[in-house]
C-alpha cells in the first residue's frame, strides 16, 4: 500500500503549484505578527458584555442563596 501512496503523490497532478511553499511561509509570517489593537468601541462592547455576564452570574447566585434560605 505504501507504494500506491508514493505513486499517488508522485503524479504531476498532485504536486503543489510553483511558489506554493513561499506563499505558505509568507502566510505563516503574517500569522505570527502582533494583532492590531482593538478600537475603543470594541473595547467598550467587550466591557459591556463582561459586565452583563457578571451581573447575570451575580443574579443567579443571589436567587440561589434566597432559595436556599427560604427552605
Amino acid at each position: 500500500m505504501a507504494d500506491d501512496i508514493d505513486q499517488f503523490f508522485a503524479a504531476a497532478a498532485h504536486r503543489p503549484p510553483p511558489g506554493f511553499a513561499a506563499r505558505v511561509a509568507a502566510l505563516a509570517l503574517d500569522y505570527r505578527q502582533a494583532p492590531a489593537p482593538l478600537p475603543l468601541w470594541q473595547r467598550a462592547l467587550l466591557a459591556v458584555g463582561a459586565l452583563g455576564g457578571a451581573l447575570f452570574a451575580g443574579e443567579f447566585v443571589l436567587f440561589a442563596f434566597v432559595a436556599a434560605v427560604a427552605r
